[in-house]
Parts: C-alpha cells; structure tokens; sequence
C-alpha cells in the first residue's frame, strides 16, 4: 500500500483548512489508496530556518522526525490554506528548508479557502515553486471554497456532491502518478 504524507500548513489558532487534511486522510485510508501521515505545522512550530537541512550545523530531534517522516512517503500532499492571496508563511519557511530532497517527490497540492473564491493563483504558485525544485507536481488540483461550512471540525463533508467533483479526479491522478513513478 502506497504512504502519502500530508502537509497540513496552517498554523493559525482557529484555522479551519486543517479540516480538509482531515478529510484526506480519512478518504485515502477508507479507499484503501494509502496509509497517510499527517505532518501538521501547527504541532511543529518551526523557528525560522537560517539555513538549508544539508548545512544546518545542529538539527534537533523533532526536525529530523519531521525530515524522515516526510521524505518516506510516496507522496506529499500540500493542503493549505489562503492568507492574503498566498500561502501561509510556515509553509515556506518548510520548502525553503530542502532542496534536493525535493528531486523527483511527487507532490499533490489541495488548497482550501473560508471565502467564495476559488484560489487558483495559489496553486500555480505552489506547483510552480515546486517545479523549480524537481519535484513532480501532479498537474490536477483541487480546491475547497466556504470550507468553514463544507467540512466539519473532524473533516467530515458536509456536502459531498461538492467535495466528490473536485476530489475524485484528483485522486485518481495522484494514485496514477504513485503508481507509474514507483
């Protein structure tokens, strides 16, 4: 069975995209697509990074568990959130910290908003930074609007017609790329 990695990159005290990272893990275990582990940023808390994983002089115990957690996967989900028509800064902070171990991790980006709107700049974004660093970004993305009233706290859908045309396709990717680039 494939091992997908979830980035759950909020770190705001009342955030609510953590939702859908919910919401993906319980989907891809219940399929039976993957086993999921959910690295959420908000459990880690980060200082900001001075310097890249290779040439950092002392790593503590908790960012090599993160380092070798995320990196044993198959592949990365990136669920985030929409701060001022971006991403969150804790986010970055975490991609700027690798580089090569980037090379060749297929990545999934899910991008979740409180608002109507859906976050495409986000996404292009996203992929793009992520192609610059080698990885393989699966092209099919899915967005989640008004999620403050499509998920529940626990992940749960609250309307699955809505959830299902926008999650469906995209996992049928992801399962493609795992399966191809094995």
């Amino acid at each position: 069975m494939k091992k997908i990695t979830i980035i759950s990159s909020s770190v705001r005290d009342e955030r609510v995209s953590h939702r859908v990272a919910l919401y993906y893990k319980e989907l891809l275990e219940s399929e039976g697509i993957a086993v999921v582990d959910i690295l959420d940023l908000k459990e880690f808390d980060f200082p900001l990074f001075k310097e890249r994983y290779n040439f950092l002089k002392s790593k503590s115990d908790e960012l090599e568990d993160f380092t070798k957690r995320l990196f044993a996967s198959d592949a990365i989900l990136i669920v985030t959130p929409i701060y001022n028509g971006g991403y969150p800064a804790a986010l970055k902070n975490v991609i700027d910290l690798y580089f090569t171990e980037w090379k060749h991790k297929i990545i999934g980006v899910v991008a979740a908003t409180f608002g109507p709107v859906p976050p495409f700049t986000t996404i292009r974004e996203l992929q793009a930074l992520f192609n610059v660093v080698g990885a393989v970004v699966i092209p099919t993305y899915a967005t989640y609007t008004s999620i403050g009233t499509t998920f529940d706290d626990k992940g749960v859908s609250q309307d699955t017609k809505f959830t299902d045309g926008l999650t469906k396709p995209f996992l049928l990717d992801l399962e493609w790329y795992c399966n191809s680039l094995k």
